[in-house]
């Protein structure tokens, strides 16, 4: 700031400051506040869907890579056996659904077609979904339920992961606290 008030003049310079998302309070904290959250163990979806696969299907490797909130099927698999993929990632986000703590999850099928968007959780889920990357299941668990041992993440679409604060401070603008909705790219200048 003396850089821009030496060089420029403060009255000048307008500043934002935001984030890309929110974060997660940690579990163990909540816990001791009697709040709700706790903990998944690790590979806790992923042993449910790979059973309910190997029960349906077969027995493979289903899964190839990826967490247990966005398991990537072996296509090749699912191609070998005949089976049509869609059919297979709606019988594992069923089987994800039944484990304890997990709120929902989307088969990669009903996220490419639009489908999930029938309230603000599946819009969001659906915001952050890109076809030819995506996962082919995306489980999301209750509010304040991480996987993992330790520390906090980010990545739900819960207020407190997706709320952020943005704050300007320059020329123009009233001092103050305003409660308005507003979207972090509000922040792009309007050419108009």
């Amino acid at each position: 700031f003396s850089y821009l008030d030496s060089t420029v003049g403060m009255s000048n310079v307008l500043v934002i400051l935001t984030g890309d998302h929110g974060v997660s309070p940690v579990p163990e904290v909540n816990v001791k506040r009697r709040m709700p959250g706790g903990r998944m163990p690790a590979g806790i979806v992923r042993k449910a869907v790979e059973a309910a696969l190997n029960a349906k299907y077969g027995d493979g490797q289903w899964i190839l890579s990826g967490a247990d909130v966005a398991p990537y099927f072996n296509q090749d698999l699912i191609r070998q056996k005949k089976l049509d993929s869609a059919e297979v990632e709606r019988t594992a986000a069923d089987a994800a659904r039944h484990v304890p703590h997990v709120f929902r999850a989307y088969p990669g099928d009903l996220l490419a077609s639009g489908v999930a968007m029938e309230d603000h959780v599946g819009r969001r889920v659906m915001n952050g979904f890109y076809a030819p990357r995506s996962p082919d299941l995306y489980v999301l668990l209750e509010p304040y339920w991480l996987y993992g041992t330790g520390g906090t993440t980010h990545g739900s679409t819960f207020s407190y992961d997706a709320h952020v604060p943005v704050i300007f401070m320059g020329p123009g603008f009233k001092a103050g606290r305003f409660n308005a909705p507003a979207a972090v790219n509000d922040i792009a200048p309007n050419p108009t």
